[in-house]
């Protein structure tokens, strides 16, 4: 399943769709070691109402904050070390190779969320950047309760995308800030890859 949270030609989300089940294999094939991050905050170490709620969304956008990174993030980094393969720059071929108007690869993170993770509110934007910009992360959940939280401004509201068990990915466009939110249920593994659109 793809979950797009921009707005696309059809032809892009099929040739996006039309690779999973190619991305699937890489990345279950390409696990990577789980490396401890320090924590972000002197808080302890747990998720606050505020790191996914309306009120702490409103917040950062009053503060004028454009939202480059999360404040607050609870997650292990999936790095890929000595002989093993970092499968971002195969799953950048599939989709360039689907549609060649996405390019310009980029990895842009790989994470694995235990139970309780988060990353709170932030954008991924980047007002020097030049050309639309997507972001595709592909998602594996060991249960149902991985939650994608968006910032709706047109109606001022928080909408909680239930992630489904196994693999799925997210779409969205960082040209704009783009307001988004996890929660993870019991493991969520996350691994993006970014592109230029043109």
């Amino acid at each position: 399943m793809v979950t797009f949270f921009c707005q696309l030609p059809v032809n892009v989300k099929e040739a996006i769709t039309s690779i999973m089940a190619d991305a699937i294999v890489l990345l279950s094939n390409n696990p990577g070691t789980l490396r401890d991050m320090p924590p972000r905050t002197d808080r302890e170490n747990n998720i606050i109402t505020s790191d996914v709620d309306l009120a702490g969304v409103r917040a950062l956008i009053a503060s004028g904050a454009v939202g480059w990174k999360p404040e607050f993030v609870k997650y292990k980094r999936i790095q890929w070390e000595g002989e093993q393969v970092d499968p971002r720059p195969a799953l950048g071929k599939l989709i360039h190779t689907a549609y060649p108007s996405l390019n310009a690869f980029e990895g842009t993170g790989g994470f694995f969320y235990e139970e309780g993770g988060c990353q709170s509110w932030h954008t991924n934007y980047d007002e020097d950047a030049v050309g639309r910009t997507l972001r595709i992360y592909f998602c594996k959940n060991d249960d149902a309760n991985s939650e994608f939280r968006t910032y709706d401004a047109a109606t001022d509201s928080v909408i909680i995308h239930h992630e489904p068990v196994g693999w799925s990915a997210n779409v969205f466009d960082l040209t704009t800030p783009f307001w988004h939110a996890v929660k993870s249920g019991v493991g969520r593994t996350s691994i993006g890859v970014g592109f230029k659109y043109n």
